[in-house]
């Protein structure tokens, strides 16, 4: 189900019922009012709840706000209905990701299921080097090896041409990106290919 402007409002399927929650206004400080929050919101969405069966899980959204709107939280929790089910197991989770002064992704780190506090085992953390345009140049991984115990690094480098990836290396897993049908969707005259629509 959409609204007037194409926004969906309701979604269900053999996973269940997914229903859309929108920010309706700011806090005084500019941040987003959660208690504003309905299908009918005007802002960016707020919360996704998916209900499937007895289950329950709800992940919301929170911004910061540049030239565009950039996530700067996202939270999940779950609870469920049978009472066979111990919800103190559901552990809840945090995303949290942070902006260099252009507005570009410069770290973000996953808080695992015990988000508060910081620097548990369970956390892992990734920062970014980017170009002037924001494209990520790097990305490094620090985590804790559940195997060993010991902590863990993973990194990935980005190869670009004409502003689109065509190539990567790391030892952190396949991006799985077709960079030959990357290649044959590139821009074919010269005045759209070297344009940079990107603020810097």
């Amino acid at each position: 189900m959409y609204d007037d402007d194409g926004r969906q409002k309701l979604q269900t399927g053999s996973e269940g019922t997914v229903t859309y929650f929108y920010y309706g206004a700011s806090n005084a400080d500019g941040t987003d009012n959660t208690a504003t929050a309905t299908q009918n919101g005007a802002g960016l969405q707020a919360r996704v709840q998916v209900v499937s069966g007895t289950t329950t899980t709800n992940t919301w959204t929170y911004y910061s706000y540049w030239d565009e709107a950039k996530q700067q939280y996202i939270t999940l929790s779950a609870w469920s209905a049978d009472k066979t089910i111990n919800n103190a197991d559901w552990k809840s989770g945090l995303s949290y990701f942070e902006y260099d002064s252009n507005g570009h992704l410069k770290s973000a780190r996953d808080f695992g299921s015990d988000p508060a506090p910081a620097n548990t085992a369970d956390d892992r953390t990734f920062t970014y080097l980017n170009n002037a345009q924001g494209m990520v140049l790097q990305r490094d991984m620090v985590y804790r090896d559940p195997k060993s115990g010991s902590t863990a690094y993973g990194n990935h480098r980005y190869i670009y041409a004409n502003g689109a990836t065509v190539g990567d290396i790391g030892n952190d897993g396949d991006v799985r990106l077709d960079y030959a049908q990357t290649l044959v969707t590139l821009p074919r005259n010269r005045e759209s290919m070297y344009k940079s629509w990107m603020p810097i």
